[in-house]
């Protein structure tokens, strides 16, 4: 996403908690094609779902529209925050999903390609979604960064943008999560 519709998203967003109901729509409608991104890359990184991008992408604006009226979202990464978080939470319900249509039974082995936790194979969801409530207790901007990251798919310059951190803090920030969270999946296997 360019700086200039990162601004007009935010000056729109701005426009609805002043009471435009049609800055709300127009908002909308340029951030869903960036929401439906989001799906694919999710959906890229975590496979092993009966989910399509666009049934993820639907969901999680259901979801999160909610609560548009409430007029939460100072500025788009706000909303592309809750975006992020919200289709993190689907994947932990379609993962319960199907793990009890197998009656109780089985693995969903998830692979983390680009990150960190790739190295130690598969794991399974569900222990990744405590891990990750885990971290969010321990240090709620951490875990931030790396949904962000690695559910949103976004780059370290977007990560920039939205955190306020420099390349070097957001590196050692990813990195430290990467490493709490491996450490916390290995020892719920054991």
């Amino acid at each position: 996403m360019g700086e200039i519709q990162a601004e007009n998203w935010t000056l729109l967003l701005e426009k609805w908690r002043q009471g435009d109901r049609a800055a709300y729509d127009r908002f909308i409608g340029e951030a869903y094609p960036e929401i439906k991104r989001l799906a694919f890359s999710v959906l890229r990184r975590f496979q092993g779902f009966c989910l399509t991008p666009t049934e993820l992408a639907h969901e999680a604006y259901i979801k999160v529209a909610e609560y548009q009226g409430r007029g939460i979202w100072r500025q788009h990464e706000q909303f592309f925050g809750l975006v992020i978080r919200t289709m993190k939470n689907l994947l932990v319900d379609n993962s319960r999903k199907q793990k009890q249509r197998k009656n109780g039974g089985g693995w969903d082995h998830l692979p983390l390609s680009e990150t960190i936790l790739a190295r130690d194979g598969a794991f399974d969801f569900q222990e990744l979604s405590l891990a990750l409530a885990g971290l969010e207790q321990l240090d709620k901007r951490r875990c931030e960064i790396w949904l962000c990251r690695h559910f949103g798919g976004l780059s370290i310059e977007e990560l920039r943008d939205t955190f306020g951190l420099g390349s070097c803090m957001l590196h050692r920030e990813l990195k430290a999560a990467n490493g709490w969270l491996r450490h916390r999946l290995r020892g719920s296997r054991q």
